[in-house]
C-alpha cells in the first residue's frame, strides 16, 4: 500500500514526540513499519547493541538481540566500513551473504525477518545510529518508494535525536538505574512515569507479555479490555495515594493460566509545577505469576513481594482473620514477635492498617 502525505506527517509528528518521552520510540517506530510494510523497526547505535529500541511487533526479537545476536551481528562491521551517513542503506550496499550465516539461520529467520534498510545518522561525533525497518521472510528486498520515504524520515529521525540528546533524554526507554533496581525483584516488575508511559520492565515482566499484560505504544495495557479501566484505577491510585489502601487486582490470561496478580506501589516523590506537595514521579507496578507454585498461590505471591517465609507464615494467618493473639497461639511465638513480623510485613508492603493485609490475602484466595 503507498504511504500517504498524512502517513509521512504521522510519522514525523511520532519521531518528535518521541525526542520528549521516550517511551514513545516504540509507537514510532511502529508507525514507520506499517507505512513502509516491514515486519517491524528498530534504532540501533552501532556501537552498543545491546541499547537497541525496537516497535512492539519485533519486541521478542530484540530482546535476544540486545541479550546476546547484537554482538555477532554481522552487519554493523560492514555498515561502519561504508563510513556514511545522512543516507539510507540496504542489504545490496553492505554486499554480505547472510544465507548461511548463524546470525540469519539462527536469529533473522525464527523471526520471520530478512531484508533491512536503514537511515544513518551521527548525532555526535563518537555516535552513530541506524534507524532500520526490517522486512518480512519471503517479502523481497524494500521497493524504491519505500526507500524514498525512509529517505525522507531520515533527517526527522537525526533531528528527533539530537533533541533528545540536548535534553539529556535517553533515547532508550529504559534507564539503566531503574533496569538494574527492577531486575532485583523476584517478580515481575514495571515503572510507570506520571504521565503513563512505561519506562522500564524487568527480565521477569517481559517473559510474562502478551499474557494479561501488555506495553503498546509505552503504555501498559491488560489483555482483557474489561478490566482496563480497574488497571488504569490501580496506577490512578498509587500516584494520587487515593485513600489509605493501594490494593491488588487480578487480572485473567488469554492462555488460560493462573491470573496475574498485580499491585501498584509509589516510588520516590518529588514536586510538579503548580503544585505545593511532592507527589510520586513513578509507580512501581508489582506483577506476580500465581502459575508458578500453584499449590500455593498466596505464599508465592507474598515471597514474590519480598516477605520472609516466618512473615508469610503471619500474614497468611493475619489475613485470613486472626488477631497477633491468635497468631501467636497458632504458631507458637510471642505476641511481641507477631507484632514485629507485622509492622515489617506493612512496611515492605507500603500498608497502613491490618485491613490492607487481610484484602490483599483475600484477593489471593480468589485468584484462580
Amino acid at each position: 500500500m503507498r504511504a500517504t502525505e498524512a502517513d509521512l506527517l504521522l510519522i514525523i509528528d511520532r519521531l518528535y514526540e518521541a525526542a520528549l518521552e521516550p517511551a514513545r520510540w516504540e509507537c514510532a517506530l511502529q508507525t514507520l513499519s506499517q507505512a513502509m510494510g516491514g515486519v517491524g523497526a528498530s534504532l540501533l547505535p552501532l556501537a552498543q547493541p545491546e541499547r537497541c529500541v525496537s516497535s512492539a511487533s519485533l519486541h521478542d526479537a530484540n530482546v535476544d538481540y540486545t541479550r546476546e545476536w547484537g554482538a555477532l551481528d554481522p552487519r554493523l562491521g560492514a555498515i561502519l566500513a561504508l563510513g556514511r551517513t545522512g543516507g539510507v542503506v540496504t542489504d545490496a550496499d553492505l554486499a554480505l551473504d547472510l544465507t548461511r550465516h548463524p546470525f540469519y539461520q539462527e536469529f533473522l529467520r525464527p523471526f520471520d525477518v530478512e531484508h533491512v534498510a536503514g537511515f544513518l545518522t551521527a548525532p555526535s561525533a563518537d555516535c552513530l545510529v541506524s534507524l532500520s525497518v526490517h522486512g518480512r521472510l519471503g517479502r523481497g528486498p524494500f521497493e524504491r518508494e519505500k526507500l524514498d520515504l525512509l529517505a525522507k524520515i531520515g533527517p526527522h529521525a537525526a533531528r528527533a535525536i539530537n533533541i533528545a540528546n540536548r535534553l539529556g533524554v535517553p533515547v532508550t526507554r529504559h534507564d539503566p538505574d531503574l533496569l538494574a533496581f527492577v531486575n532485583r525483584l523476584n517478580c515481575g516488575a514495571v515503572v510507570v512515569a506520571r504521565g503513563g508511559d512505561v519506562v522500564a520492565a524487568n527480565v521477569t515482566m517481559e517473559a510474562l507479555f502478551n499474557d494479561g499484560l501488555t506495553v503498546v505504544c509505552g503504555r501498559l495495557v491488560s489483555s482483557s479490555s474489561s478490566r482496563q479501566n480497574a488497571l488504569d484505577n490501580l496506577v490512578h491510585a498509587a500516584f494520587n495515594q487515593l485513600g489509605d489502601n493501594i490494593g491488588a487486582l487480578a487480572l485473567p490470561r488469554p492462555s488460560g493460566k493462573r491470573s496475574l496478580l498485580l499491585q501498584a506501589v509509589p516510588l520516590a516523590k518529588t514536586f510538579f509545577p503548580g503544585q505545593f506537595v511532592k507527589k510520586p514521579g513513578f509507580v512501581l507496578v508489582l506483577v506476580l505469576d500465581t502459575e508458578k507454585n500453584a499449590d500455593s498461590p498466596k505464599s508465592q505471591a507474598l515471597g514474590a513481594l519480598g516477605l520472609t517465609p516466618a512473615e508469610i507464615r503471619v500474614a497468611l494467618l493475619i489475613g485470613s482473620g486472626l488477631n497477633p493473639d491468635n497468631v501467636s497461639d497458632q504458631l507458637g511465638i510471642v505476641v511481641g514477635t507477631v507484632r514485629t513480623h507485622l509492622k515489617k510485613i506493612n512496611l515492605k508492603l507500603g500498608f497502613r492498617r491490618q485491613a490492607d493485609l487481610v484484602q490483599l490475602v483475600t484477593t489471593l484466595s480468589m485468584v484462580k
